[in-house]
């Protein structure tokens, strides 16, 4: 090779290689900038318990394989529970599990490319690039911001591995990783079962022929510990009592069938002037006919052993997001159909096209060979490039609408981590039920749960594992940074209004100039009869200020504005002054603003 040709050679590689990191160091990027070290929601019944049970020595196996919600999450707590006894359960680390479990799922859609002979070529790479853009799409925020969603990303590691692994090994090694990998997406999720029976469906088609021939002996195996699986999974299993009926989707078909497509069309839902519920359900269908047409070619071309053996891997990974949508949709269609547009479902529902880039560019090029009509082989040419460009048009713009999810999921988890830092200091449930633990209202003994998860984060907070440490006392200037001459001030206390009722509203704005943002949170202190500071109240900012960012010149300082009606049974009577003070719960901090205020508080 000339030099000249081998140095473009290089460089085209060097391309490739930053073009299919690319995706992933995006994701990387994001969860750095907007994740946050507090738990949130399921993740308070997750490893506390187990913390717990272990410092009172009862901690067993049990534990791990305990039932949540309609799941077994054996592998999933102890992912989540090893994590956190090494870092002393900081959440950002499960952020960056659950990212290295899709890079893991990426590197197996490569291995998966080169068994089925879809690489060495320049369509190869942008196939791959684009099931990466898939894969790593910024609209699975509420996943990669969520550190309890290693459970969603664990079993699809696991499959997406059994892909490449059985068509490209020995029998004993096929049957062998085919089951204990499925053994681990069956008490990681729900619909962990599928994969049993989509490996089966690889272990009996080697090489695109049906053959079974000196594998009984394995296949009686498989069969034995796969229902063994099964009813381990289903003993003592309960119903969520909260969730709609298993049979809703038999009683409302048309229901159940919306959400399936909607479910499947998710992905490129958002951006658009229509309603996301319309263009999903729409998108879900065309891809499930593709997906139809495909099969049905498959069929015709069944004698073609090389073909079918090539395709069956892609043609599983499809029929893997379309099982997890119909055991959702039994499970979850009595919701409505905008529940099937979740954040957290496009980790599978993204398979389902990814796995048709793939298939459908393997049989157009098996089309082009067998047929001499070139007319043909350009309009269906014409018409797939036509429908791939309007679905990446919309995958476009829904990835862009999808960046704000990711600032207001930092700000949600902010007041979180607000929340739980003054959890012994100030006891508001109505903030604790929105950003702590948003339980809906449908779940029973609702202030049960909120009672007995405020105990929890205290218990967690007790045991050293919620960093910074818990605030103990009601004094400020145990968590107040005293402010230097000529420092940036961090905002006003503008104003006191009393109501023809009695009420008191405050409002003002509070920014962190250190770190160039708005705070999400404000404190407000009263003096007591020694002249102490005491918190008794926080405000969450709700309120936008632009002429506050306009005059500080910063535009992150927009919604910089706070307003909250002063509970005045938490202040003693007498004249009190009021004070103001921002709040950074990332290092537990108070900066008081400018202004004092005075009220008369009577009994």
């Amino acid at each position: 090779m000339k030099p000249e040709a081998k140095a473009r050679s290089t460089w085209i590689f060097a391309f490739q290689v930053m073009a299919l990191a690319a995706p992933a160091l995006i994701i990387l990027v994001l969860i750095s900038t907007y994740g946050v070290n507090v738990p949130f929601w399921d993740q308070w019944d997750c490893v506390p318990r187990l913390i717990e049970k272990m410092n009172k020595g009862t901690l067993g196996f049990g534990d791990f394989f305990a039932q949540h919600s309609e799941h077994r999450i054996f592998f999933p707590r102890l992912v989540m529970f090893s994590l956190a006894l090494l870092t002393h359960w900081n959440i950002k680390v499960e952020l960056f599990t659950s990212w290295v479990l899709v890079c893991i799922c990426a590197y197996n859609l490569w291995r998966l490319q080169h068994v089925t002979g879809c690489n060495g070529s320049a369509a190869g790479f942008w196939l791959l690039f684009a099931a990466n853009i898939l894969l790593f799409t910024p609209l699975q925020s509420q996943n990669f911001l969520w550190g309890f969603q290693i459970g969603f990303f664990l079993p699809l590691a696991v499959f997406t591995s059994l892909l490449w692994i059985i068509p490209s090994s020995r029998t004993e090694i096929a049957f062998l990783a085919a089951i204990a990998l499925s053994i681990i997406a069956t008490f990681s999720i729900a619909g962990g079962f599928v994969s049993w029976l989509l490996a089966l469906f690889l272990l009996l088609f080697p090489n695109g022929r049906f053959n079974c021939q000196g594998r009984k002996g394995w296949l009686i195996l498989f069969f034995l510990i796969f229902v063994s699986s099964q009813i381990l999974y289903l003993w003592n299993y309960q119903k969520p009592t909260y969730h709609p009926s298993l049979l809703t989707a038999m009683r409302y078909p048309r229901q159940a069938i919306a959400y399936i497509f909607a479910y499947c069309g998710s992905t490129f839902a958002w951006g658009t002037a229509f309603s996301p519920k319309y263009v999903a359900v729409s998108v879900g269908a065309i891809l499930l006919i593709l997906f139809c047409a495909c099969l049905f070619y498959l069929f015709l071309c069944r004698d073609d052993c090389i073909l079918v053996g090539r395709s069956l891997p892609w043609v599983t990974l499809c029929l893997f997001a379309i099982s997890n949508d119909v055991v959702t949709a039994i499970g979850r269609a009595g919701f409505g159909t905008d529940h099937a547009l979740v954040s957290r479902y496009v980790t599978f529902s993204v398979m389902m096209p990814i796995g048709l880039l793939f298939l459908m560019r393997l049989l157009f090029v098996h089309r082009r060979e067998q047929t001499i009509s070139q007319k043909y082989v350009m309009s269906v040419s014409m018409g797939l490039s036509i429908l791939i460009s309007t679905l990446a048009v919309l995958l476009m713009l829904s990835s862009l609408a999808s960046l704000r999810v990711w600032a207001q999921t930092r700000h949600d988890r902010l007041c979180d981590k607000a929340v739980v830092q003054l959890i012994n200091v100030i006891g508001d449930s109505n903030a604790f039920r929105r950003y702590v633990y948003p339980d809906p209202v449908y779940v029973p003994d609702l202030n049960g749960i909120i009672v007995r998860h405020v105990q929890v984060c205290k218990e967690m907070g007790r045991l050293g594992y919620l960093r910074p440490d818990l605030v103990e006392t009601n004094l400020i200037r145990e968590i107040a940074k005293p402010t230097s001459p000529g420092e940036s001030t961090s905002g006003f206390f503008d104003q006191i209004t009393k109501s023809a009722d009695g009420h008191f509203t405050v409002s003002g704005w509070s920014v962190l100039p250190e770190r160039k943002d708005a705070a999400v949170a404000t404190l407000l202190t009263y003096n007591d009869d020694y002249g102490q500071a005491r918190i008794f109240g926080i405000a969450f900012q709700n309120v936008a200020r632009p002429d506050v960012a306009s005059a500080l010149n910063t535009k992150s300082y927009v919604e910089s504005g706070w307003s909250s009606t002063l509970d005045t049974t938490k202040l003693p009577p007498g004249q009190r002054s009021i004070r103001a003070w921002a709040f950074d719960p990332e290092s537990c901090r108070a900066y008081e603003l400018n202004g004092t205020k005075v009220i008369s508080v009577t009994l």
